[in-house]
């Protein structure tokens, strides 16, 4: 009996054993083996022959890899496009980033794919790195990690990167943590971090009696942030021995302050920094899409805010109590599922946020009579204005145009306009109209009035209310638009003021006519000459023979396209603009009520009927 139990013991450890190995030898295999064969290269040849590599085309990165847990990078969306990369004034802004790996049709159809190399890849074991690769792709290695903190096996990356993303200044793509400029160049000219840095020389003659002044008002000698504790360059021993000889205040898991101590100081000694609370969600965001539950000064620079003395969070702890918030935003397009605050300052406000229409608003207005300040929506008599995208002047200080209650546009522009480069793309469209639209029965009625217009002309309608598909926001289908298609149907789905959301600029920004449906003055928001208001026409049939006519006569199609010698399309920065008035003293401290914000929204905001018979 005994001799059995030690021989099933055995057989059990073994078996152990052996499993324990093959788990090891698959990681292995899987992480570090499974790479693209060069053979595939031949397969791909016809594939590249049909792409010239002399045409300009939008750059598309693909995020393979997880950044640690976060799968779009901490980055606005899921998939980001040029305007973000102009929100960032980058000098190149063609490029499309994402972690989609779907929002092309190939992996080897994307320009470059970035690894986090600082961690092991999340990958299960029958999922491998990709199995196809162009010679031309791009692979790159990023790390924001010391070496003492990478945990990815880079030993069997052997030939795998083609380029890194790091600190390292030795780096392909130079990923600092910040970038120093130069404060009063007009191109504000990048300094450093660089390998050879050329800086200003003149420390020694310095002097500023306003940071003397400030320096004296200082009554405390150092402060720490810090979280990590016991790190490898023994930075805590040598704090401690700094603190024997003079205070230094830790903050953080590894120190005895706590950061609402700096909350409160601030609170009694700067009454300059205005304090925004998002007290609902925005639908499901409970940060109201911004980069963090909590963003503050640098992030309103990092949007060339003219103001950014403000913090905005969704954190109702972040000061001792709901009172001391300088403005509380509301989402008053859906019902709240928290009850208001039980305190209120005489000083503070209360700021009504909508970004949908009359017709979608599903929150009871009618109960909130006296209770908002401020409005923030997308009509132009808003206390702050919300729209989903603005018009630009193109070059210089890049002023604001539209939309606006009174705008100034430059006249006449598109008579004498013309372009050969234009006319030579217009005459490859071989398409007469697109529209995307997800949501059917509309109460505008559009989807009726597309059908009206296809009886005439081909409207190819992409998303589930048609029988084309394309997925939407790819570069694909923006090319494609570009390429076949002459006009855009952008018709919103409810005829009401000032309502006019993202197809009509997403068209805008290809070289194609939009042709827009809604119960807007379009003067106020876009350049004249630069799209088709459907509600200009008496009938269908009148609205179609223009159309023709401009399909048929390219000089005058082109000339829908004036406007981005002067103007361009960026996006909308509410907050930027709330955070604006809060330090106005004049909007401020002037005392505001909606009594009937109700009334205010909802009554003649919309129309019944449209203009146009169909």
């Amino acid at each position: 009996m005994i001799r059995r139990m030690k021989r099933n013991r055995v057989v059990l450890y073994a078996t152990i054993a052996v499993l324990c190995l093959l788990l090891g030898v698959s990681f292995i295999v899987h992480t570090q083996c499974l790479r693209p064969s060069i053979s595939y290269y031949q397969i791909l040849r016809e594939n590249i022959a049909k792409t010239s590599l002399m045409e300009p085309r939008t750059k598309t990165i693909l995020l393979y890899t997880n950044f640690f847990d976060v799968k779009n990078w901490k980055l606005s969306a899921e998939t980001v496009g040029p305007d973000y990369f102009r929100s960032l004034n980058c000098p190149v802004t063609d490029c499309v980033l994402t972690n989609n790996r779907h929002h092309l049709d190939s992996m080897t159809d994307y320009d470059a794919l970035v690894f986090h190399i600082a961690e092991p890849w999340a990958y299960s074991l029958f999922e491998k790195v990709p199995s196809l690769r162009t010679p031309s792709q791009i692979y790159v290695a990023a790390n924001m990690e010391s070496p003492a903190h990478t945990k990815h096996l880079l030993e069997g990356d052997a030939n795998f990167f083609n380029w890194t993303m790091t600190y390292r200044l030795d780096s392909d793509v130079v990923w600092n943590y910040n970038n120093v400029v130069e404060l009063d160049a007009d191109d504000r000219a990048f300094v450093g971090p660089s390998q050879r840095p050329q800086w200003r020389r003149g420390a020694d003659d310095y002097r500023n009696e306003t940071l003397e002044e400030l320096a004296r008002r200082k009554d405390k000698m150092a402060a720490q942030f810090v979280s990590h504790c016991e790190t490898f360059s023994g930075r805590d021993r040598l704090v401690q021995e700094i603190q024997r000889l003079m205070p230094v205040d830790v903050y953080g898991k590894c120190g005895t302050m706590d950061y609402y101590q700096i909350v409160d100081a601030k609170l009694a000694n700067n009454t300059t920094t205005k304090f925004i609370l998002t007290y609902t969600n925005f639908f499901g965001s409970n940060n109201w899409d911004l980069k963090a539950e909590t963003v503050g000064p640098d992030y309103f620079r990092s949007i060339n805010c003219p103001v950014t003395d403000c913090i905005v969070t969704n954190r109702q702890d972040l000061l001792p109590s709901i009172a001391h918030f300088d403005a509380l935003v509301f989402h008053a397009a859906e019902r709240w599922s928290q009850p208001i605050p039980t305190i209120r300052s005489p000083s503070q406000l209360y700021v009504a946020a909508i970004l949908e229409s009359p017709a979608h608003t599903k929150h009871a207005l009618e109960r909130e009579a006296g209770f908002f300040n401020w409005t923030m929506t997308y009509r132009t008599d808003s206390d702050v204005l919300w729209s989903y995208a603005r018009v630009v002047e193109d070059g210089g200080d890049q002023r604001v145009v539209a939309p606006a209650e009174r705008v100034h546009w430059v006249q006449n522009g598109f008579r004498n306009y013309s372009s050969q480069v234009l006319l030579g793309l217009v005459g490859k469209k071989t398409k007469m109209a697109a529209q995307f639209v997800s949501h059917c029965g509309s109460i505008s009625r559009r989807d009726r009035l597309v059908k009206q217009v296809q009886k005439f002309i081909q409207v190819d309608v992409f998303g589930s209310c048609g029988t084309m598909e394309c997925p939407r926001g790819s570069p694909r289908c923006s090319r494609m638009l570009t390429d076949e298609y002459r006009f855009y149907f952008a018709f919103e789905n409810s005829l009401c003021r000032d309502y006019v959301t993202e197809k009509m600029y997403n068209a805008m920004d290809n070289y194609i006519i939009p042709v827009v449906f809604g119960g807007v003055d379009y003067s106020k928001f876009v350049p004249p000459h630069s799209v088709i208001d459907v509600q200009q026409f008496g009938t269908v049939e009148e609205l179609v023979d223009y159309l023709k006519f401009l399909a048929d006569n390219p000089e005058e199609y082109v000339k829908y396209f004036w406007w981005k010698e002067h103007y361009r399309i960026t996006g909308s920065q509410p907050f930027c603009e709330l955070c604006r008035k809060l330090h106005d003293i004049g909007t401020r401290e002037k005392s505001q009520h909606y009594r009937d914000i109700k009334a205010w929204w909802f009554d003649g905001a919309c129309q019944a009927r449209a203009k146009i018979e169909f």
